[in-house]
């Protein structure tokens, strides 16, 4: 359990606030190009059954955000605004925008919260937790808002130039109580991601990370990690994601969902510069849209079972996979299986041990399994420079000097009622002996 004291504080200044849960997707449409996704993984069924993701908190790393499509209209959404990219001269980059070169993230975030709506009555992009609360963090800008921008692949932050923007906006989403970290991005493995990993698993935080469209492009990139969930495309036939005719093959991929086909809101690379709008529908591919899917579909069995930890969500999204996977047969295409929202949502995954199957005790594994024990131990705070420490359930940083200041107050006013107490009854006490025979009476 995490972040006790910011839950607790949470409820104390919310007494006055109205909760009002989520429409269901509308899903009399779910049969338009690039849904086919929607209704092979029966997500209409766990939305009818009332698991939309609701009460479950997603975060999302990716591009700048365009929030004013049709289908994010009623998802609960929060933007970390400005976004952690800085120009040449220290000057924040907004993290929304209404450039097409924010559809990328703004397609991620629909295919968690979207609900299916589109423009001019058509249908939208849908997600597979509709009703979850989605955070969402801009760390990478691309062209052409790129002009001037410190930029290496990953842009460089406000307030520090030696960090990396995206390990910020992790640590930032930790902070804000994400339980699903969803990261699209082609990040290079770097060393400086050890203590955020380590972080994220101490405080039972699943990262989500999609695989590279090309093998020995980025190594396996950011997914390669110790303890991340590695995500394949498959396209509706099944097949995945490949590569000169060749499916894609990586060593620590852990599941598959859909990616290949994938209806995308805003117009397509072939559409000309001058004439790219929002309103415009194409197709997409790749492991950037079956990765928001797997986040979401882990939100939804979080919602049917909120005891699960980070760990034994993992646990179950390998058990699994298809119809089931028991035995954890595994290769290096599909990984575990493809994802099932279906059969995890007949299993308590409580009934799995609390241990991440994904940290390997490998001699090349990044970070090594005998880190994790020790982050494990470990008090809980953040590694991040720009955030402040994040309390954990047994910690109670932040509350406890007015805790024991009222503990004391209310300590106080009781010995003082009690003294005044002894001093009445003394004063009432008769001064002459009871008379014989007749009983002692004890108390006021």
């Amino acid at each position: 359990m995490r972040r006790g004291s910011v839950s607790l504080i949470a409820a104390l200044t919310a007494t006055a606030a109205l909760v009002v849960a989520p429409a269901l997707p509308a899903t009399a449409a779910v049969d338009g190009p690039g849904l086919w996704y929607v209704d092979a993984f029966h997500l209409p069924d766990a939305w009818a059954a009332g698991y939309t993701g609701e009460g479950v908190t997603v975060a999302i790393i990716d591009s700048q955000f365009h929030p004013d499509i049709p289908t994010l209209a009623h998802a609960d959404v929060t933007v970390r605004e400005p976004s952690f990219c800085a120009d040449d001269d220290g000057a924040a980059y907004p993290a929304t925008t209404d450039s097409l070169t924010a559809k990328h993230g703004t397609n991620t975030a629909s295919l968690i919260v979207g609900d299916g709506s589109g423009s001019d009555g058509a249908a939208g992009v849908y997600g597979a937790a509709p009703g979850a609360k989605l955070l969402y963090y801009t760390g990478v800008i691309t062209p052409p808002t790129v002009s001037g921008l410190q930029f290496d692949g990953q842009c460089r932050p406000v307030d520090d130039p030696t960090s990396i923007t995206t390990i910020e906006a992790v640590n930032a989403a930790i902070d804000d109580g994400a339980d699903i970290i969803s990261i699209s991005l082609a990040l290079e493995a770097d060393q400086d991601w050890i203590p955020t990993i380590l972080r994220a698993a101490r405080e039972g935080v699943v990262i989500v990370a999609g695989l590279p469209d090309k093998p020995g492009s980025q190594s396996d990139g950011f997914a390669r990690y110790n303890s991340v969930v590695a995500v394949q495309a498959i396209g509706a036939d099944g097949a995945a994601l490949a590569t000169d005719g060749v499916p894609n093959s990586f060593e620590k991929v852990t599941v598959a969902n859909a990616g290949l086909g994938i209806l995308t809101q805003g117009s397509g690379s072939d559409t000309p510069a001058a004439e790219r709008n929002w309103t415009d529908q194409a197709l997409g591919d790749g492991t950037s849209y079956a990765t928001p899917l797997t986040a979401g579909f882990l939100a939804v069995v979080k919602q049917k079972y909120p005891k699960a930890t980070g760990n034994q969500l993992i646990q179950t999204l390998i058990h699994n996979t298809g119809a089931g996977n028991p035995d954890l047969i595994h290769d290096n295409t599909y990984g575990y299986g493809t994802a099932s929202l279906t059969t995890m949502l007949t299993v308590d995954p409580t009934t799995y041990p609390d241990v991440n199957p994904l940290i390997l005790d490998d001699p090349d594994a990044v970070p090594a399994a005998a880190e994790f024990a020790q982050a494990s131990a470990a008090p809980s705070a953040s590694e991040s420079p720009s955030t402040a420490p994040v309390a954990s359930d047994d910690d109670t940083t932040g509350l406890a000097v007015p805790v024991i200041i009222g503990i004391v107050v209310v300590g106080a006013l009781v010995l003082a009622g009690l003294v005044v107490l002894i001093v009445l009854l003394v004063r009432r006490r008769p001064s002459t002996s009871p008379p014989a025979n007749s009983q002692t009476q004890t108390g006021a």
